[in-house]
C-alpha cells in the first residue's frame, strides 16, 4: 500500500479541524489555546489559511504569536469580516 506523500500534512490539518472550538463563518469565536497552538495553525484550522494569524494577532490587542499560553482565551474574528476588510483594501 502507497502512502501519499501529503499524509502528513493531512493529518496535521484533520487535528487542527477537530480542536477547532466554533465555526467562525458566522460570528466571532473564543478559542482555547492548547499545548503547542501556533497563531498560524489557528488560522489554518478556522480560515483555512494559515497566513491570516494577523488577523488574530490583531484581533487580540496585537499579540505576539510567541507568548501564547495553555487555557489563553483567544477571540477569532468572523471570517466573513475578514474577508470583507480584504475586498475592501
Amino acid at each position: 500500500m502507497s502512502v501519499p506523500e501529503n499524509a502528513w500534512l493531512l493529518l496535521i490539518q484533520e487535528k487542527s479541524m477537530a480542536r477547532n472550538q466554533g465555526n467562525a463563518d458566522l460570528g466571532d469565536v473564543i478559542h482555547t489555546v492548547e499545548s503547542g497552538d501556533r497563531l498560524y495553525d489557528i488560522a489554518q484550522a478556522y480560515y483555512g489559511d494559515g497566513n491570516l494569524w494577523g488577523q488574530i494577532a490583531a484581533a487580540n490587542g496585537n499579540i505576539p504569536p510567541e507568548s501564547l499560553r495553555p487555557n489563553q482565551k483567544l477571540v477569532i474574528p468572523c471570517k466573513i469580516s475578514i474577508f470583507q476588510a480584504y475586498k475592501e483594501a
